[in-house]
């Protein structure tokens, strides 16, 4: 169990934690929400410096741009990668085996970055329109409940390639997953004295809706698709925090 959580850290931020022997397996799906998690308390705890740190400054923006930044940092750009590749692709006119291509393809074209920039955009105004004491929680709550999400669609959903690294979590989740990822998820927000059903309402909703859209246009989801779903259901969450302001 410890390596499994150990594992999904590793696969999901830039952390430099040692490998298992399988850094991609199943198991690694319990520990998803904990990763999140892991994220979430490191970017508050550089959220509440920066905000010591350039509180005299009087720039609102400032610590914002700067969490959102450290965000992609830690998470390898490995989500923000899926939003640019995903939107590329449901964006082309052409069949679904041309799409997958696209998937495929490190190129960024013009559908992607306005994706990208809308995403960095919406995560820095969420977090500079969330009051100052709760942008922490806020961070937290969201990273936990996306990866959450990531759990349910890799249950919902058929992997779009008959090979890849999708292939050891997508299609392979099953109900002790999710049983076992939304208590913690659950947990994490009841005992941050978050409202539990509204943000994971929403950022089900979101996750799910993305992954809906690319399995009818790619015949299922894949690796990419599950960033974009973390990404969306993280912005998702931080809007909920910016209406509770």
């Amino acid at each position: 169990m410890i390596r499994s959580f150990l594992d999904a850290i590793r696969l999901l931020t830039i952390l430099p934690l040692p490998a298992g022997r399988d850094p991609a397996r199943p198991a690694l799906l319990y520990w998803f929400p904990a990763a999140g998690l892991v994220v979430g308390l490191i970017l508050a705890g550089m959220e509440t410096g920066l905000t010591m740190a350039v509180e005299s400054v009087n720039i609102g923006i400032l610590t914002p741009l700067i969490v959102v930044a450290l965000w992609l940092v830690l998470t390898r750009g490995l989500h923000i990668d899926g939003v640019a590749d995903t939107f590329d692709a449901l964006g082309a006119v052409a069949d679904r085996a041309r799409r997958l291509e696209i998937l495929r393809d490190p190129r960024v074209g013009p559908i992607g970055v306005a994706a990208v920039a809308l995403i960095l955009i919406a995560k820095v105004w969420s977090l500079a329109a969330i009051a100052q004491a709760a942008r922490g929680l806020a961070v937290v709550c969201a990273a936990v409940t996306a990866r959450w999400v990531v759990v349910i669609g890799c249950a919902m959903f058929p992997y779009a390639r008959p090979e890849g690294l999708g292939t050891a979590f997508i299609g392979k989740a099953g109900w002790r997953h999710i049983l076992w990822t939304t208590v913690f998820t659950a947990g994490v927000l009841f005992l941050s004295k978050s409202a539990i059903a509204i943000p994971m309402l929403v950022a089900a909703l979101v996750g799910i809706g993305i992954g809906g859209v690319a399995h009818r246009s790619f015949g299922g989801i894949t690796g990419d698709v599950l960033g974009a779903i973390v990404e969306f259901a993280e912005t998702a969450v931080l809007f909920v925090f910016v209406l509770r302001t």
